[in-house]
This record gives C-alpha cells, sequence and structure tokens, in this order.
C-alpha cells in the first residue's frame, strides 16, 4: 500500500525577537517623561531646548554612523542616498514626526504633568490601527481591540491617572497631550511608508532627525523661550553653557 506524502511538521512561529525589540522600546520610551520632568524642572532649561538637542544630537550620532563608521568598515555612503521623488516623505515625516511630536509632547508634560501626558499620549495605538485598517489593509478585529483597550487602561492605571491629586487638568495641556498622540501616530504611519520605499531604518531615521532638528530651529528662532529672563532666539539653544550635567542628560536623551 502505497504511503501518502506528508510534509514535515513545522515549527510554530513565533515572533519573540519583535516582542523583544517592542518591550526594549517600550522602557525606553517610558523613560521620556521623567527625563523631560528633570531637565526642564529640575535644571531649569527651557522645553524647546531639550527637545532641540534630542532630536539634533540623534541625528549627529546617526550621521556620524553612517558618514563615518560604516565607510571604515567598508560599507560605503549607500544608506544616505535618498531618491528626489522621496524628500516630501521626509520632510513631511521630519516636520510631523519630530519637530510637531516633541513640542506638543514636552509641553503636554510641563502643562498636565507625566501621568496625564502618558495617558493622553497612549491613545496613539488606537489612531495607528485605525490608519493603518483605512490605508494599509491591516485588519482590525476583535482581538486589537481588546488590545488596544487593555493598552490604554494599563497605561491610565500605571500612571495613576485616576489619583486626582496626581492629575491636575488644563485645556492647554490637554491639546498638546491629544496632539502628540495624533503626530505620534503619524510617526508610525510615515514611518511604514518610508519602509515600503525601501529605505533601511537608519537611513529613515537620520533625516527624519535631522529635518526635525531644523523645524525645531526654526521653531526656536522664531518664538521666544519660555522663560523671560532667557536669551531671545536661537540664543537660548545654548543657555545652558557647558554644563556637564545637562549635556549628559541630553545625550542621554538623543541616544537611548
Amino acid at each position: 500500500m502505497k504511503q501518502a506524502n506528508r510534509e514535515p511538521p513545522t515549527a510554530p512561529r513565533t515572533d519573540l525577537q519583535g516582542v523583544a525589540l517592542v518591550l526594549t522600546a517600550a522602557a525606553l520610551w517610558g523613560t521620556l517623561g521623567t527625563i523631560y520632568t528633570w531637565a526642564t524642572t529640575g535644571l531649569g532649561m527651557d522645553p524647546l531646548t531639550v527637545v532641540f538637542w534630542r532630536a539634533a544630537l540623534a541625528a549627529l550620532i546617526l550621521g556620524f554612523a553612517l558618514a563615518v563608521v560604516r565607510p571604515l568598515l567598508g560599507g560605503g555612503w549607500a544608506m544616505l542616498r535618498v531618491r528626489r521623488r522621496d524628500w516630501p516623505v521626509f520632510l513631511a515625516y521630519g516636520a510631523l514626526g519630530v519637530t510637531a511630536f516633541y513640542l506638543l509632547y514636552i509641553y503636554a508634560v510641563v502643562l498636565v504633568g507625566v501621568a496625564v501626558s502618558v495617558v493622553l499620549l497612549y491613545t496613539a495605538p488606537v489612531l495607528v490601527a485605525l490608519m493603518s485598517w483605512r490605508w494599509f489593509g491591516e485588519r482590525f478585529g476583535p482581538r486589537k481591540v481588546a488590545a488596544l483597550a487593555l493598552t490604554v487602561a494599563g497605561c491610565a492605571l500605571v500612571a495613576r491617572a485616576y489619583d486626582l491629586g496626581v492629575v491636575s487638568l488644563n485645556l492647554a495641556g490637554i491639546l498638546c497631550a491629544f496632539g502628540s498622540a495624533f503626530t505620534y501616530a503619524l510617526y508610525s504611519i510615515l514611518g511604514k511608508v518610508s519602509l515600503r520605499r525601501g529605505y533601511p531604518i537608519a537611513t529613515m531615521s537620520f533625516y527624519v532627525y535631522a529635518t526635525g532638528a531644523l523645524g525645531l530651529l526654526a521653531v526656536a528662532i522664531l518664538i521666544p523661550p519660555s522663560s523671560p529672563q532667557g536669551p531671545g532666539g536661537a540664543a537660548h539653544l545654548v543657555s545652558m553653557g557647558a554644563d556637564p550635567v545637562a549635556w549628559g542628560l541630553l545625550l542621554l536623551l538623543a541616544f537611548f
């Protein structure tokens, strides 16, 4: 009797690497509000100064890796090339995902505190899921709805948003927090658009941070600093001088 051909059993598909990356990113991401508060309250730095150097130093670190380290290792400068037709995507990505998002989130932290800012920021996954369903055809089933609901509820509990003694509300701060959620959602969506055009993550990140930093520099030139005693224009971006603690904190923020 002829035995039927059977395909060898395949191991169940796992996404452990992806899960580990998500957890690591979440752990790093969770430090943002605390570092922002430390920089603005503890060290007295202007919020715009903090986010400008976060983007600018990140761009410098990535630029050094792509333009110096990679060529020395024999990789060349191929990862610095961007097709002309793709520049509008990178410019929009930097303007919305870095310039607008960084400003909105740090001012939300300043105005309503870390707890409320984090909870409202984490409405972003809901927006990302809706945009991905609408534009990329991704599924939006009951499991994803439940996961999103648990995400928002978990953030609210961890941030103690139920404690009225912790939560301080004002309209401008709430609008900044919701604006940060929307621009963060766009950051994820535009990132997927860039990756679909064939760009490595390092290339995409370098140009996004660089264009975002230029946008923040333009904002610094156009608007006065938060402190009336501070220097005007872009000069307040270096008002901390050579303070090693301030620069160490900014490098930590940019690198991680």
